[in-house]
């Protein structure tokens, strides 16, 4: 029977963590969209994978999401009723009889001490008691453990709903500075994590060199601390210019506006070492009352990336923004958004996603940030986010590459501004004319 994790519990998973077999499981997904599909890699998983390699297991993977293919399988699910609108809801990867047939081969000469299934995060919790399920079918008497922020932030849910042995928050790692992509058969995922902080530089690039031989193509470079890590980074690029080589990467929402603002002097170095997208850090842990604050540094450290080369009203800088957190004004986010696509012309909206005690009362699929399941305590309704969402998608419209900036002095910006403050759209009634088709004569 499934059961929480208790802390004698935590030293036994360990103790597993060190067995001979280890299967690796990355389950299907149940959502409905699949945000940045490519950088979709169970960085967890793996790296328990590395360990336990390095420990002497003979270790295996299967990725239900990583297929081979350029795009994600996916399965259509039943509708998600939210607020009267049907939300299509979806089944990433591959199929469940595809899963157990891959399970059935391995089985014909493997047999795992330990199973471990990684589940990012809560309400994707049904793809992990998925796996799990089909994982017991093929071995009953297999140990089965489930990591990740599921095991983490809904202890309580997985130990009743999974069906795992163990609940592993937080499993014991050594941290490497790549992801280790050699679990992948050849042609493998194109898309690793880096990290450069606390690693020595030979490390760091004989890990590079090796994740690019298993296939990697870019990176997405974890900076946890930019001012204690600028100057490691500043060692970096002066070794990958003296080796005249460099790391296609980018940063994807781990570092504030702010960190840029007050640590400018990197970003010549992140351009010389092969930074190719930032992303700013979004606004969720940021006061409620005004975003204009945040609004201006995010404008502020736009203008030094422009300075250093990169282009304007690009996705070389973009800007993020969470909505749907409880207590906001959504009048606020609708300016900030706005203000944010002018000056900067690319922004992501991140949904807030809640704690499981947060909304203890509803399901944890239903607690999925895209539905934007604070809505209520707002006095808001689906759709009203749903507009927002399409808002920012018109304002990051772009031609060959650029976003029209329809706040801008141009003719065509004023032009249209006009025509969107009178409705233009909504002609008069005495210009409409009959909305009565033409009969055909003798009819």
């Amino acid at each position: 029977m499934p059961h929480r994790c208790t802390m004698q519990q935590r030293t036994k998973i360990r103790a597993r963590f060190s067995s001979e077999r280890v299967l690796l499981i990355n389950p299907a997904i149940y959502d409905i969209r699949l945000h940045w599909p490519k950088w979709q890699i169970p960085a967890t998983l793996l790296q328990i994978g590395a360990d336990k390699r390095a420990d002497g297991a003979d270790v295996r993977l299967v990725d239900l999401v990583w297929c081979g293919t350029k795009r994600i399988p996916r399965q259509q699910q039943p509708c998600i009723l939210v607020d009267g609108s049907a939300i299509q809801s979806w089944r990433f990867g591959s199929d469940v009889k595809s899963f157990v047939e891959r399970l059935k081969a391995l089985a014909t000469d493997f047999e795992p001490d330990l199973v471990v299934v990684e589940c990012f995060t809560t309400f994707w919790w049904q793809g992990a008691a998925e796996a799990i399920r089909c994982a017991r079918a093929v071995w009953p008497n297999c140990e089965i453990a489930v990591v990740g922020g599921y095991a983490e932030f809904a202890q309580e849910h997985a130990g009743k709903h999974s069906g795992a042995d163990f609940i592993q928050p937080k499993p014991p790692l050594a941290e490497t500075p790549t992801t280790n992509l050699t679990f992948y058969p050849a042609g493998g995922p194109k898309t690793a994590q880096l990290r450069v902080g606390g690693h020595e530089l030979e490390a760091v690039l004989d890990a590079v060199t090796a994740c690019r031989k298993s296939g990697a193509e870019e990176f997405s470079l974890e900076i946890r601390n930019l001012g204690k890590e600028k100057a490691a980074l500043a060692r970096l690029r002066e070794e990958c210019a003296r080796r005249k080589i460099t790391i296609p990467f980018d940063i994807l929402g781990c570092v504030q506006a702010e960190d840029f603002i007050r640590n400018s002097d990197c970003i010549s170095d992140l351009r010389a070492l092969g930074m190719r997208h930032v992303v700013f850090a979004d606004d969720r842990s940021g006061s409620l009352c005004s975003s204009e604050a945040f609004v201006g540094s995010c404008i502020e450290a736009a203008e030094l990336f422009y300075a250093a080369g990169y282009k304007r009203r690009t996705d070389t800088v973009t800007a993020s923004l969470c909505i749907g957190r409880p207590g906001e004004d959504l009048r606020d986010r609708i300016e900030a958004v706005t203000l944010l696509n002018h000056h900067i012309g690319s922004t992501i909206l991140w949904p807030y996603q809640p704690l499981p005690s947060e909304l203890p009362d509803q399901s944890l699929e239903l607690q999925n940030g895209k539905l934007f399941p604070m809505r209520e305590q707002n006095g808001l309704a689906y759709k009203d986010y749903a507009e927002l969402v399409a808002l920012n998608a018109v304002l990051n419209s772009r031609y060959r590459d650029c976003s029209f900036d329809f706040l801008g002095e141009s003719l065509t910006a004023r032009l249209l501004s006009e025509s969107v403050s009178r409705e233009a759209w909504n002609a008069d009634e005495s210009v409409k004319g009959s909305t009565v088709l033409p009969m055909r004569a003798g009819q």
